[in-house]
């Protein structure tokens, strides 16, 4: 009778876990990287005018005139590029697993677009006058700042453009060689490595943000 009562006993089944679409973190680096697009978007022409404006401070007074068409026309291809890469991602059925891919893509670019101001450097500020220079390094450290805000749930990308933002302006500092020059390449490497810090922190912060609201997401589906 008992080894009846055994026989009628269910059998234990094992349920297997549910299977996410991706794991966490591949769902969290693809939302940072849409984030960091949409952020983009918002200064694709303002830079132009931006560039035309300290073009006319150069142009044609301490350069030729066709410098300022040549920086555009950089820029202008960075801008073209960075439009494909968000396109392709966003149209990606798969873009999380990809999500690698289009964030190299878009690094790649950035060092591009960092290189229409340093291009500007080594065509502009060669013949210009001490103030001038002081002028155009206050404006690539607005850049630097502004690409630090807008790219920093991606440092790779702030560390590419500020590089090549920077590096042909500090290169001719330094080759001027006077206690100036010096000191404001000083300041200038303090200043980017400050930024590279902040960045840093403001990208663990939007990461824990993401994070928090994806596994938020993923209660609420549970449970429904």
């Amino acid at each position: 009778m008992s080894a009846q009562i055994r026989d009628d006993e269910p059998e234990e089944v094992e349920i297997p876990a549910i299977r996410r679409p991706a794991d966490t973190n591949a769902r969290l680096d693809a939302e940072l990287l849409r984030i960091l697009f949409n952020l983009g978007d918002s200064s694709k022409f303002t830079i132009f005018l931006g560039i035309v404006v300290v073009g006319l401070v150069f142009v044609p007074g301490y350069a030729p005139a066709w410098t300022l068409p040549a920086v555009i026309a950089v820029q202008a291809i960075a801008e073209t590029l960075f439009s494909l890469v968000k396109k392709g991602f966003r149209q990606d059925a798969d873009a999380v697993a990809h999500t690698s891919k289009w964030a190299h893509r878009y690094t790649a670019i950035t060092a591009l677009s960092g290189s229409t101001w340093g291009l500007a450097a080594l065509l502009w500020l060669p013949q210009a006058p001490l103030t001038h220079q002081f002028f155009f390094t206050f404006v690539l450290s607005v850049l630097c700042t502004a690409t630090a805000v807008t790219r920093a749930t991606y440092p790779p990308a702030v560390f590419v453009y500020t590089s090549f933002v920077a590096g042909p302006t500090i290169l001719l500092f330094v080759l001027r060689g006077d206690a100036i020059s010096i000191a404001v390449c000083v300041l200038a490497l303090i200043f980017l490595a400050t930024l590279a810090d902040w960045t840093r922190q403001v990208q663990r912060s939007y990461r824990e943000a993401v994070r928090l609201r994806i596994q938020n997401a993923d209660l609420l589906e549970r449970m429904s």
